[in-house]
């Protein structure tokens, strides 16, 4: 009776070991985990009377949480004009994985000059609740394609690298 049940206790020991295997790779394999840092890039988005740049930083520091900081710094485009200085940070959650891409929504802003910015671009700021919704694609491994829609339908693009 022992040389019959000795394949099935190899069996189920490979079994248990692959099992233990595939538990600790998903705890420990998430697919914000390569993109740990700080990355950086810029955009300009067209407001229906003016245009405003956006200099962008996303500091993704913990992967487990797959939670992040988008640091967004808005100036005037043309020089001309009035000068504009205003940074916004906000908390980005991720909703929904893909297979190759993120859903994520930007939530809690925290403002500086909010009423300078409300001023140049026509528009009232949300204080609480979703400021943005978007998407991130990975690129490669230093570069990553942000497509955002703001709250007033806006919507915009940004490629962003990787600084550290």
């Amino acid at each position: 009776m022992q040389v019959k049940s000795k394949p099935f206790l190899v069996i189920g020991l490979w079994l248990l070991c692959a099992l233990i295997g595939m538990l600790v790779y998903k705890t420990t394999n998430t697919p914000t985990k390569p993109f740990i840092g700080i990355w950086t890039g810029s955009t300009v988005v067209q407001y229906p009377h003016r245009e405003v740049i956006m200099d962008l930083q996303l500091i993704v520091d913990d992967a487990k949480n797959e939670s992040a900081r988008l640091i967004s710094s808005f100036s005037s485009n043309e020089a001309s004009e009035e000068i504009l200085q205003s940074n916004v940070t906000v908390d980005v959650t991720v909703i929904k994985r893909g297979e190759d891409k993120l859903t994520f929504s930007l939530l809690n802003p925290s403002y500086s000059n909010k009423t300078q910015l409300e001023e140049y671009i026509g528009r009232d700021l949300p204080e609480q609740g979703t400021l943005i919704s978007g998407q991130a694609w990975a690129i490669d491994t230093n570069e990553v394609f942000l497509y955002l829609t703001l709250g007033f339908g806006e919507k915009f693009g940004a490629v962003l690298t990787r600084e550290r």
